[in-house]
């Protein structure tokens, strides 16, 4: 992942296994393409969760549900983070 070092809390798989999303210990999400295991992107862009990102869950319509250290549930879409 060259210079982003980053220590991942948790993971989820989307349905076709294309793509990982992984939470991290600093607060954010780092997305990852499978296929050809390169870093894509990662986000929210404009502010960082509180206490890292304990849980992640892929919902139905693609969206990411998040579970932050300091209590915090939060829907991102995956199109934008």
């Amino acid at each position: 992942m060259g210079q982003i070092k980053r220590v991942y809390q948790c993971c989820v798989i989307d349905p076709t296994d294309s793509t990982a999303y992984l939470g991290t210990k600093t607060g954010d999400l780092v997305e990852i393409s499978l296929e050809r295991a390169l870093f894509k992107r990662f986000g929210p862009i404009k502010r960082l969760f509180s206490q890292g990102v304990n849980s992640v869950n892929l919902l139905a319509n693609g969206d990411l549900l998040i579970g932050a250290g300091d209590g915090t549930i939060a829907k991102i879409g995956c199109k934008d983070m």
